[in-house]
């Protein structure tokens, strides 16, 4: 059984990366839901036979969505809520995962296999560059059309490199995370022009976050005035590359009424607003919505961008911060935040507080809070006994 567990561990993080596959092929979906299902299960009953206390940090997060599924059936129609038992799905699999507190070998191997998976995402994505620069073509329009999820190679044009995945954000932080896991220098620096020409914000902000958690002890030490006038030169730099950067590829995207950034700036500000449109405190407390938490903007009826463009509640806002806020209401923030503070004080394993680092500061611009590559990587942080322990070796 011990085996069978630690190869699962593996399976399941070296599908981390290949969304486009998953979502053609019903087959290689079916392959990966039921890996985690069996896995939740041995999990189970490993925790049963040898009698001991489990994890009870995750159930207090399930606790914040359990609450935000019953007020959604209480005060939203039946398709929604069939639709929000659809999405947290994966995590009622991986709460049974979860429950126990794992080994650091079935860390090291998830790890190794999402490794895999990275670099197998990585050369893709320096190939889908490639082309991009060279030939005006982004390979990925090719892709999607013959493997059947566009219906023709115009359909999803983009001029933004995102790998195997179908958004350039999931190859961002994919990007920030691989960073700390690959340890020549060489493949980091790869790593960070994919990230630059991904243009994922998200991404770029969870990398920063991570290297400052990572490298704060050297920070500390090497920070004198000599490095301080080198790291100022190089910011100073930057500004000449981008404007060709940008030129290249069209990636000035910037703050327009109809950019991403733009919605975002209304989910903040529009906050307030949606709450006062309630009928009582308890969406406040516990959303309503905790999958599609664009429901909350929809069914409030105030007029904005969003809710032009967006005629259904079926969508998620694209920030774990203000998503959980929306449809896990002030309760479930909370949880998310002791759920990140938790692991800061009491993770001893400087890698895996890293990584998680990254999915933090990434979800103030974009959503991986329901992603299952992060929550396994939540799962192993959570193990404050945990040695420090570097699970990747090369």
């Amino acid at each position: 059984m011990k085996k069978l567990c630690n190869f699962l561990f593996w399976f399941v993080g070296f599908n981390a990366a290949f969304f486009i596959f998953r979502d053609a092929f019903s087959i290689i979906k079916l392959i990966y839901t039921g890996a985690i299902t069996l896995l939740s299960i041995l999990s189970i009953y490993r925790l049963l036979a040898e009698k001991r206390a489990g994890n009870l940090v995750f159930s207090l997060k399930m606790f914040g969505i359990l609450m935000a599924l019953l007020l959604c059936y209480w005060q939203y129609d039946s398709e929604l809520f069939a639709r929000e038992i659809t999405g947290t799905a994966a995590l009622f699999l991986m709460w049974g995962i979860f429950s126990r507190y794992p080994s650091d070998e079935e860390c090291s191997l998830y790890l190794k296999g999402y490794k895999i998976s990275l670099a197998i995402d990585f050369i893709y994505a320096g190939i889908q560059l490639i082309v991009l620069l060279i030939f005006k073509i982004n390979i990925n329009n090719y892709l999607l059309f013959y493997i059947g999820t566009a219906e023709d190679i115009s359909t999803k044009i983009s001029t933004r490199i995102a790998g195997l995945c179908w958004d350039p954000y999931v190859l961002g932080i994919f990007c920030a995370t691989g960073f700390f896991l690959f340890k020549s220098k060489l493949i980091r620096f790869y790593i960070l022009v994919l990230l630059y020409f991904s243009s994922s914000r998200a991404g770029q902000l969870g990398l920063l976050a991570g290297c400052i958690l990572f490298y704060w002890k050297d920070i500390k030490r090497k920070l004198n005035m000599r490095n301080i006038c080198v790291f100022f030169l190089f910011l100073a730099l930057i500004p000449m590359a981008v404007p060709f950067v940008v030129k290249t590829l069209d990636l000035d995207r910037g703050f327009s009424r109809q950019s991403s950034g733009w919605r975002r700036v209304e989910y903040i500000v529009c906050v307030p607003d949606v709450w006062a449109t309630d009928s009582s405190v308890l969406p406040v407390l516990f959303g309503g919505a905790p999958v599609n938490s664009g429901a909350r903007f929809y069914y409030s009826g105030i007029p904005t961008v969003t809710n032009t463009e967006s005629r259904t509640p079926f969508w998620g806002i694209e920030t774990d911060f203000f998503g959980i806020i929306y449809g896990r209401g002030i309760v479930g923030f909370l949880i998310y935040l002791y759920f990140y503070l938790y692991i800061f004080f009491h993770s001893k394993n400087r890698l895996l507080k890293t990584l998680c680092m990254c999915f933090f500061a990434a979800g103030i611009g974009y959503y991986f809070e329901f992603s299952i590559f992060s929550n396994f990587i939540f799962f192993f942080a959570l193990n404050k006994k945990s040695k420090e322990f570097d699970a990747i070796k090369k």
